[in-house]
């Protein structure tokens, strides 16, 4: 399978999890699909796995967001994907403090990395000047 082939299964097997998305047609283009794929997934894992935080995460919001991140890796890995970027999930809409978010993300990915898989790379996608600043500091 290559990585064409891969992103379409998994696009499909997004899109199979929830009712809303059984009518979406997978675009013909690569970075259309890329940019779905990427949707799906933001979508997906905040949803599924994390609570709405009011000040200060609890250990548990904490281990459910860091799972977020293993579920997306092991997902990629089960496909034998080679790179994986992430957006800040969960400092949106469910006002994670984004220096907590940075932290867990970056630690969760380090610790898969050290495992044997076929996840090369890793992108931390930031929109705002301060996630960049926190990322570079922790990376």
């Amino acid at each position: 399978m290559n990585q064409g082939e891969r992103r379409k299964f998994l696009i499909r097997k997004l899109l199979q999890e929830n009712a809303r998305y059984w009518d979406v047609e997978i675009p013909a283009g690569e970075e259309e699909q890329r940019q779905l794929l990427r949707g799906l997934m933001n979508v997906r894992l905040p949803v599924r796995s994390a609570a709405v935080i009011g000040g200060t995460p609890a250990k548990t919001e904490c281990e459910l967001l860091a799972g977020c991140y293993r579920s997306c890796l092991k997902l990629a890995a089960e496909n034998n994907l080679e790179s994986v970027a992430f957006c800040c999930i969960s400092t949106g809409e469910f006002h994670f403090p984004n220096d907590k978010v940075a932290q867990i993300a970056v630690s969760t990915v380090k610790e898969f990395m050290r495992q044997k898989t076929s996840v090369k790379k890793v992108v931390f996608n930031v929109f705002k000047d301060l996630d960049k600043k926190i990322y570079r500091k922790l990376l």
